[in-house]
């Protein structure tokens, strides 16, 4: 038991800056994992945003712009590409 007193007092500051070496690499973990949820979430509202384009009517005239869907479906290819590179 002496022993590892006397260790830890003679190893104090070696101790402390791994200590806060860890400390830094956890709040960085976290703040990266957390970024990358966020990130996830504007991509999950936007894609239901543009799918929602693409099913809804419009709220004037209760027509379909086929054109429009098309520029939408065209814009998928987007989300498509980008899902695989995100998860």
């Amino acid at each position: 038991m002496n022993h590892v007193v006397a260790w830890l007092s003679s190893n104090t500051a070696t101790l402390g800056i791994f200590g806060a070496a860890v400390a830094f690499m956890i709040s960085t973990w976290q703040q990266v994992s957390q970024r990358r949820a966020e990130a996830n979430e504007r991509q999950f509202q936007a894609f239901h945003n543009v799918l929602e384009k693409v099913v809804t009517p419009q709220p004037m005239d209760g027509h379909y712009y086929y054109d429009r869907q098309a520029a939408v479906i065209f814009e998928l290819r987007h989300f498509i590409t980008t899902s695989h590179s995100v998860c």
